[in-house]
């Protein structure tokens, strides 16, 4: 109880904030649930990180099915063999 206390002060809270919180989240609809995770699962906004030597990338790209990846390497630039939709995207 104490902890709850001193985690909603500490934040200048109401002191039934957790109880409201709960609430709250009690609250969600499946609906809902599903709408966000329709954003967040959308395959176009897919984000994958891959660590490889430039030599395997290529390789990897190809079995992974990937199209139109963009690269953010400040070290290596793509090898020739890829394809020049995947140049290096500037951060």
């Amino acid at each position: 109880m104490a902890n709850k206390l001193e985690y909603g002060v500490s934040r200048n809270l109401p002191t039934n904030y957790i109880d409201q919180l709960v609430l709250a989240i009690s609250q969600v609809t499946l609906a809902q649930v599903a709408t966000v995770a329709a954003t967040d699962l959308d395959r176009s906004r897919r984000v994958v990180s891959i660590r490889a030597t430039p030599e395997r990338l290529s390789g990897l790209m190809t079995e992974l099915g990937a199209t139109n990846p963009r690269f953010f390497d400040k070290k290596h630039k793509p090898l020739p063999s890829e394809s020049k939709q995947a140049q290096p995207t500037p951060p």
